[in-house]
């Protein structure tokens, strides 16, 4: 017998809660956008299910969004959580300890791991049938406080957590700022993973004599470890990072939106906004704070006011952003097939970043090779 969608089972949700209502889509700049939930979610609390017909995002809770009829569920008992990802049909969901349940499809819960402690997640993450979670946690002693961020490799069906990376910063007293969304708190980690399992973090410092500064560390996820090398660093507190799906270029807002191949290499334009930014699984389009962005920076459409508290994923196949804000939780549609003038556009920028070095042989190659063919235009 087949067993019931996770979007039905009564005894997990408070379905009736919230009366379902089909997105209302409005026009913005040749884009479709619509508010789904009026809701906060947290930084790497937002999640598209594998066919991008389902968003789950953290909000006191967790929380389903079916994208077709706007139906709402609230998950009981998950006001601890503070991150999410979809493992197949499943919704994993970690917080504080760390503690990490798996939600299934039948509503059925498996913890994965239940271990006592003070980590406070950031990022969770599915990799080769493994779950990759990226936090930190706050150690006080009398001289200031420490933090160590950390990333943990788990089984998505259970086992022992395999400690991959760790890495410290020491903070004076009266240097942590109080509360702060997690992308600016300077003690959290943001991070990203790549299609091909390069994760980058960014880590934020606070040196006793020195001004504040952020680094970037990236590498691949082997079987044998994480062992990454530093990508770049700023004078700044960085807000966030997003390294491309090809795994060969990170974007990180700090002061201005930097793209490195390279240490302090690469190109950089001012963004009025500080909000992690998010690659297209394509990696033909950035989104941050609020606007869309070619891969350069070169060009934007505004779509929401910038606002530091902004974040966005976007659907496995490149069709759907999911925005979390201060007022909601909004989708964002994007045209079928990208202009004639668009895709002429986006292969010059990809032509020239290869010629300014920012790219190399490989990736112009792979770049062209992934963008959309141009569409005929219709004869008069």
């Amino acid at each position: 017998m087949r067993r019931p969608s996770l979007l039905v089972v009564s005894l997990v949700a408070t379905a009736c809660l919230h009366l379902a209502r089909p997105p209302r889509w409005m026009e913005r700049h040749g884009v479709e956008v619509a508010r789904v939930a009026a809701a906060t979610p947290q930084p790497g609390g937002l999640s598209f299910s594998p066919a991008a017909d389902r968003l789950a995002f953290v909000d006191h809770g967790l929380h389903l969004v079916d994208l077709a009829t706007g139906r709402r569920l609230t998950v009981a008992d998950t006001g601890w959580a503070r991150v999410a990802a979809w493992n197949g049909e499943a919704v994993v969901v970690a917080g504080p300890g760390p503690r990490i349940v798996r939600i299934g499809a039948d509503g059925r819960r498996q913890v994965l791991l239940d271990a006592p402690g003070d980590l406070l997640p950031d990022r969770l993450f599915v990799h080769r049938g493994a779950l990759l979670l990226v936090g930190h946690e706050v150690h006080r002693y009398t001289f200031g406080r420490e933090v160590v961020w950390s990333v943990v490799r788990l089984p998505t069906v259970g086992g022992a957590a395999e400690p991959l990376f760790t890495a410290s910063a020491v903070y004076l007293p009266g240097q942590l700022p109080a509360g702060g969304a997690p992308h600016r708190d300077p003690l959290s980690a943001s991070a990203a993973l790549s299609g091909d399992g390069r994760l980058a973090l960014v880590l934020r410092h606070l040196p006793p004599a020195a001004p504040a500064y952020a680094e970037v560390v990236a590498g691949p996820v082997a079987d044998d470890g994480y062992h990454p090398t530093r990508v770049a660093r700023w004078r700044a507190p960085a807000c966030g990072t997003a390294w491309s799906p090809d795994g060969r270029i990170a974007a990180t807002l700090a002061g201005e939106l930097h793209l490195s191949a390279a240490a302090d290499d690469g190109a950089s334009r001012p963004v009025a906004a500080c909000a992690p930014p998010a690659w297209s699984p394509a990696g033909d389009r950035l989104f941050v704070g609020g606007s869309l962005l070619d891969p350069g920076g070169e060009t934007a459409v505004e779509l929401f006011p910038p606002d530091p508290d902004t974040t966005a994923t976007w659907s496995p196949d490149g069709r759907l952003l999911a925005v979390a804000r201060p007022d909601g939780v909004w989708l964002v549609r994007l045209p079928t097939s990208p202009p004639v003038a668009d895709v002429e556009a986006r292969r010059q920028l990809i032509e020239r970043l290869h010629r300014d070095g920012v790219i190399d042989d490989a990736t112009l190659r792979e770049r062209l090779r992934r963008l959309p063919p141009a569409p005929t235009p219709p004869s008069p």
